[in-house]
C-alpha cells in the first residue's frame, strides 16, 4: 500500500470524505514518527550489517542519520584476521571509566561507550578497524507517495492511528470505532511479530554452548 492509497482508505472510513488529504498526509507523518520513539519497536525497522571503518587516533563512530537505537542481541563487533583466520571480537558496552580500567592494556577496541550521535571506542584504534552493527533505524517518511516498510508490513496501525487522531478531531464516534479498532490491532502485531521474529532467530542451548 502506497501513501495515497492509505489516504484514499481513511477518507473511505471517515465516511467517503472528498477533502482533508493534506490533514490526513500530516496525521500519516506524525503518527510514523510516534511509533518510531515507542519502547517496543516492530522487526522490519531493524537494520543489519551495516558497517563503518574507524581511522586512527579517532575513537568516535558517528551513528547513522536514522538511527533509533541499538539492537541489544547484535552488539558493535570487528573482524580481527590473524594467520589467515579471521575473529569476531565483540565490543562490551559499560562507562567510560569502567571500560578504561578494564582494558587499558588492549591492543585493539574492546568496549564502547553510546553518546547520542556517537559511540566511543575504548582504547582509542590505532590501525583502521571495519566496525559492524545492527539498529533500529527510521522507516522512509511519508513525505512522497511511496510504500515505505510501515504501510508495507503493518498498515494498519498507522492508517488505524492516523484515521483514529482525525475522527476525534470531527467527533466521528463511528469512526473513531472502526480507526480504535484498526490501531489496536496493528499495535498488538507489532509486539506478537517482533517476538515471533526474535524466537525464529535465538538459538536455544541448554548447557551452554557445544
Amino acid at each position: 500500500m502506497d501513501r495515497d492509497t492509505a489516504v484514499a482508505q481513511i477518507k473511505l472510513l471517515l465516511g467517503f470524505r472528498k477533502t482533508l488529504d493534506v490533514t490526513i498526509v500530516e496525521q500519516l507523518i506524525n503518527v510514523q514518527a510516534q511509533l518510531e520513539g515507542e519502547a517496543t519497536l516492530p522487526w522490519f525497522l531493524k537494520k543489519n550489517a551495516t558497517s563503518i571503518h574507524t581511522s586512527p587516533g579517532d575513537p568516535f563512530i558517528p551513528k547513522p542519520p536514522d538511527f533509533i537505537r541499538e539492537w541489544d542481541e547484535d552488539p558493535l563487533y570487528f573482524i580481527f584476521s590473524d594467520g589467515g583466520l579471521d575473529y569476531r571480537i565483540n565490543l562490551v558496552k559499560d562507562s567510560e571509566s569502567y571500560l578504561t580500567a578494564r582494558y587499558s592494556d588492549s591492543l585493539h577496541p574492546a568496549g564502547y561507550v553510546e553518546f547520542a550521535d556517537s559511540w566511543k571506542l575504548i582504547p582509542t584504534p590505532t590501525v583502521d578497524f571495519r566496525v559492524n552493527y545492527s539498529y533500529y533505524g527510521n522507516a522512509l517518511p511519508l513525505t512522497t507517495n511511496i510504500e515505505n516498510v510501515w504501510l508495507k508490513f503493518n498498515s494498519d496501525v498507522l492508517v488505524g492511528r492516523a484515521g483514529l487522531l482525525i475522527a476525534t478531531g470531527l467527533r466521528d464516534k463511528a469512526g473513531m470505532e472502526v480507526f480504535g479498532a484498526l490501531a489496536a490491532a496493528g499495535t498488538e502485531k507489532i509486539a506478537s511479530a517482533s517476538t515471533a521474529q526474535d524466537e525464529a532467530g535465538t538459538r536455544r542451548v541448554i548447557g551452554g554452548e557445544d
